[in-house]
């Protein structure tokens, strides 16, 4: 990602910016964390879609994103 972003900001002009989200790239993963990816990945690759599993995956990741407001 850092290759391709130096060479879209030094030779076209664009602006980057890279999230390192909870539980992704350098950020540790939880034992709930890995339950939940475990979970999605095998009803996916059974060729299924629980969309609730993947909002509140995806909603506590995002919650964990940014500090919350005092």
């Amino acid at each position: 990602m850092v290759g391709r972003a130096d060479l879209l900001v030094a030779n076209r002009g664009f602006h980057a910016v890279a999230i390192d989200a909870p539980g992704h790239g350098g950020r540790p993963r939880t034992a709930v964390d890995e339950r939940e990816i475990d979970t999605l990945r095998r009803t996916m690759a059974a060729g299924r879609f629980e969309a609730d599993s993947a909002v509140r995956f995806f909603a506590r990741r995002l919650g964990g994103a940014v500090p919350s407001p005092a």
